[in-house]
């Protein structure tokens, strides 16, 4: 998908929806879904059809009501243009409208008045909601999608008679694309000045991806009932500084209904590149000599709890603890999950530096900034980095950890692993179920030693690909996912999470 490189700016704003006409409902049926998950159960949800009139067009849609959200159940094909955004039918053809409904770019006005009153266009949470009561992430594509329009076998289930087709896109080129694989969808949720979070699902998978698309992209929409006022998050520009916090909390609160979760197929806009250079300038590091670590103080938490006993791991059972790293006696949260246990802030050790600069650290100033973000490492220095009885964990530790937490809440890794009290991007958090507290510290530049916060936390791993090139376990606040494969060059500055040997 052709789509601008993100960028961040601070924004504010308001959404309010604007009456323009209005649709009545008729023709009401109700029956009651029994598709379970693919691979996970889920409780059936009564499911009632109907249909509604849009007296803009005199278009008639069927719809909807899953759980407590009535959609539209086709694409919406009112002829809309304002002077940010326009409507268009694929290839410019007037039986793609009549078939798939128009596609549409998006812009503030349109996202105020693209659904009569009554209606609006669904925003992120509208969206989580219903991926999340259809099977989650992993397997809600498969149920929403249209049993007929999909390529290579692609078709679904049309379980909750949503039924997604295969309307392709038309991207910021003025390009139709992908029509027969995919399906894009807005949502009334910025992520940027120029960018919006929309879902999308395809022919080659189950999955559902959120994802954020240049807003002159155009994409389907699909209609929720009800009115609301939309508000737009603070935008955090790439340049801000942390967020001052004299300490790093960590949450264990219950499963949301409304969690998130993205697939390990979701593209990353904030995928870590070798760095171009090797050069360090110097810091001031401070050495200590002992990496004794006290004995650690556990004790089982049990104010999170499961909503099923499918789920690998139930947050109340793990547990908790601290250990004292007596090099320089700072002292960090645990937490076991299994057989693993893991440092639940990053490392803030400041190992000394060698004369031949492969080994270098950077550690903030600011203490607050330094309790909230830990130090940054080259991959040198965070391999001799972790205190005794502790190491470097390699990507395959990574996927460990992932695969026993993912089951928790239907959207997985943002929602388990990442703190919602710290530092957040551009309004995207988790709830940190298990108190591991991942937070978008993003990465450091290798010259200037500026922290960057990219809406990704990224960690050395002990994995190597060759001489230069070294593996990195990298969670992106924009696709909600982690990637456990990609390689970056050693002299880069990245965190340390440490796991006990």
């Amino acid at each position: 998908m052709n789509k601008s490189t993100i960028g961040r700016f601070w924004f504010n704003g308001m959404f309010a929806v604007i009456s323009a006409s209005t649709f009545f409902a008729c023709d009401s049926s109700s029956s009651s879904v029994s598709d379970p998950g693919d691979g996970i159960t889920i409780n059936p949800l009564e499911v009632e059809t109907g249909s509604i009139t849009d007296n803009r067009d005199g278009e008639t849609y069927r719809i909807v009501t899953i759980g407590e959200q009535t959609w539209m159940a086709e694409n919406l094909k009112y002829n809309y243009s304002d002077t940010d955004a326009s409507s268009y039918c694929y290839k410019d053809k007037d039986s793609n409208c009549d078939k798939y409904g128009r596609l549409y770019t998006w812009s503030e006005d349109m996202a105020r008045n693209i659904c009569p009153s009554g209606w609006h266009l669904p925003d992120h949470e509208d969206w989580k909601i219903l991926i999340n009561s259809t099977g989650g992430v992993d397997y809600a594509g498969h149920k929403l999608k249209a049993k007929s329009t999909w390529n290579s076998d692609g078709n679904g289930s049309d379980a909750y008679s949503f039924t997604a087709l295969a309307a392709g896109f038309r991207n910021t080129s003025k390009n139709y694309e992908e029509q027969g694989s995919y399906a894009s969808f807005w949502s009334a949720t910025r992520y940027d000045y120029s960018d919006v979070l929309y879902w999308s699902l395809n022919a080659d998978n189950k999955l559902v991806i959120r994802d954020a698309g240049n807003r002159n992209n155009a994409f389907s929409i699909r209609c929720i009932k009800g009115s609301k006022t939309f508000y737009y998050s603070s935008m955090r520009s790439s340049s801000s500084s942390a967020k001052s916090s004299s300490s790093v909390q960590s949450s264990s609160s219950a499963i949301s209904s409304s969690s998130v979760q993205s697939s390990s197929s979701a593209k990353s806009s904030s995928s870590s590149t070798p760095s171009s250079s090797s050069a360090i300038s110097s810091s001031s590091v401070q050495s200590s000599s002992s990496s004794e670590i006290s004995s650690s103080s556990v004790q089982s938490s049990s104010s999170a709890t499961s909503n099923s006993s499918n789920y690998k791991y139930d947050p109340a059972k793990v547990i908790h603890g601290t250990l004292t790293d007596s090099r320089d006696g700072q002292e960090y949260k645990t937490i076991t999950i299994g057989n693993q246990t893991w440092m639940a802030e990053n490392l803030r050790y400041e190992i000394p530096r060698d004369t031949a600069d492969t080994v270098d650290v950077f550690c903030p100033q600011d203490p607050d900034t330094l309790a909230l973000v830990g130090c940054y490492y080259t991959w040198n220095a965070a391999m001799k980095a972790c205190p005794e009885g502790w190491q470097l964990p390699n990507q395959s530790n990574w996927k460990t950890l992932v695969n026993q937490i993912s089951w928790t809440a239907p959207w997985g890794i943002l929602e388990t692993a990442c703190n919602t009290n710290s530092l957040t991007y551009n309004s995207i958090q988790g709830n940190d179920v298990y108190g591991l507290n991942i937070i978008p510290s993003g990465t450091c530049n290798s010259i200037t030693k500026k922290i960057i916060f990219g809406g990704s936390a990224e960690f050395w791993t002990s994995t190597a690909l060759n001489e230069f090139f070294h593996g990195i376990a990298v969670f992106s606040f924009i696709n909600d996912n982690l990637k456990t494969d990609s390689y970056t060059e050693h002299s880069a500055f990245k965190s340390v999470r440490c796991l006990k040997n």
